[in-house]
């Protein structure tokens, strides 16, 4: 059942998240045939399509994490809500369902808006993004130049789940209440998501305590050796997934407690 409900929360969802996915795309596809001209005419529509593409790309990140939470907030808590808590299915799938949809959207606008930064930077000037990309592989010893661009976007990713996460939680909580719904939603979720980032910080300097190594790239500026990197940015990436899933289970544990619907 959950397959079903993530199925349709997926087609709910995608309507936006897809047309804003083929916008930016096409800005970038629209800003490398302005790029084919060489007239001032075409210079300042790339220049002009450059900055829309910069603002698309910033909100690739936005539109997929609110329409989450929007889509949430009205399939679940609101007049639709009604509806969804009648199906013959536990909370924790309609919980899942909105969440995974939700991650799921978020990932391929922010895959969409990496393939259209490089559609653009790489055909602007393929030797700098080469010579950029190898250096810093270089320095950390990454055999393959991809392998810095897939080690930030798996961090950048799962950071930003986590605020999206964060949201999920924090509504579920605010929803158990009987007054002030919206106000304690947004609450919650301030309150968990700096709870989280306060624990895997504090996590950090306790690792470092035993391993020396991992402190310095917190506490300097040259860059560590390959391993405590990894170290580093593997942990990092843990830390925010294992706290992703221990809010959605506590949210699944208020959903079975009870809810006000608005």
């Amino acid at each position: 059942m959950v397959g079903k409900l993530l199925k349709y929360n997926l087609i709910s969802e995608g309507k936006l998240c897809g047309s804003y996915c083929l916008l930016t795309l096409a800005c970038a596809a629209a800003y490398r045939l302005f790029g084919l001209g060489s007239n001032a005419f075409f210079s300042i529509m790339q220049k002009g399509l450059l900055i829309v593409l910069v603002v698309l790309v910033i909100g690739s990140i936005l539109v997929p994490v609110v329409e989450g939470w929007v889509h949430y907030n009205r399939h679940v808590y609101k007049d639709e809500g009604y509806l969804t808590n009648t199906l013959p299915v536990s909370k924790g799938a309609i919980y899942w369902s909105e969440w995974l949809s939700g991650a799921l959207c978020l990932f391929v606008c922010l895959a969409c808006a990496v393939f259209s930064l490089w559609l653009v930077v790489y055909f602007e000037d393929p030797q700098w993004m080469q010579a950029t990309l190898s250096g810093l592989a270089g320095q950390l010893h990454i055999t393959h130049p991809a392998g810095i661009a897939v080690l930030i976007g798996i961090t950048y990713y799962t950071q930003v789940l986590f605020v999206m996460t964060c949201g999920f939680a924090g509504m579920t909580i605010g929803h158990y209440f009987d007054k002030d719904k919206t106000a304690k939603s947004v609450l919650f979720s301030l309150l968990m998501y700096i709870a989280g980032i306060l624990i895997i910080l504090g996590m950090v300097f306790l690792i470092g305590r035993f391993d020396p190594g991992l402190m310095e790239i917190l506490n300097s500026d040259v860059i560590p050796d390959v391993s405590v990197f990894r170290l580093f940015m593997g942990f990092v990436c843990g830390s925010y997934i294992v706290c992703a899933i221990l809010l959605d289970l506590i949210s699944i544990k208020v959903m079975n407690k009870g809810m006000e619907l608005e």
